[in-house]
């Protein structure tokens, strides 16, 4: 007895496990659509701007998300953190510019700090100093609450 796997049609099991979509044998996730192509689906509809497409600026961030190793926890994740599918749309949108001071103008969050590791990871944002960027951050919040003048500038040398 061969113990090697062997495709479905080989198997002579009576079952479709074929996507409709890409044509891979693979787990069905929604209709005789894949669970990798449910995500993608789902990365480019929150990422498409006004005019139904990915903006080429946000195309890798897309082909990241939806090349994920576990596509199912990708659809997960999306569906479950509306923080994920906020931030994606607003992205998409243009709501929210693709820069790391809009990412800093948002409430800090796990979701912001992912996606910009993506956006980096991917060339869609330049790489930056994250600690430096934290300390700034952190700074400037600081000298907004010294009252004195002469003491706001020391502090700022």
């Amino acid at each position: 007895m061969d113990a090697a796997p062997t495709c479905l049609r080989c198997s002579g099991i009576p079952l479709n496990l074929t996507c409709t979509r890409c044509g891979k044998e693979a787990y069905l996730a929604k209709g005789a659509t894949c669970w990798r192509c449910l995500l993608d689906d789902l990365v480019r509809d929150l990422l498409s701007g006004p005019d139904g497409a990915v903006s080429t600026s946000l195309e890798p961030l897309a082909v990241a998300i939806a090349a994920m190793p576990r596509a199912n926890s990708g659809v997960t994740w999306i569906r479950a953190n509306p923080r994920v599918r906020e931030l994606l749309r607003s992205l998409g949108d243009g709501t929210v510019d693709l820069t790391h001071e809009a990412l800093d103008n948002l409430p800090r969050s796990r979701t912001v700090e992912f996606i910009r590791g993506l956006l980096v990871a991917n060339d869609a944002l330049p790489p930056r100093d994250r600690l430096l960027a934290n300390y700034e951050r952190w700074l400037q919040k600081k000298l907004e609450v010294i009252a004195d003048d002469d003491h706001r500038r020391i502090v700022e040398r």
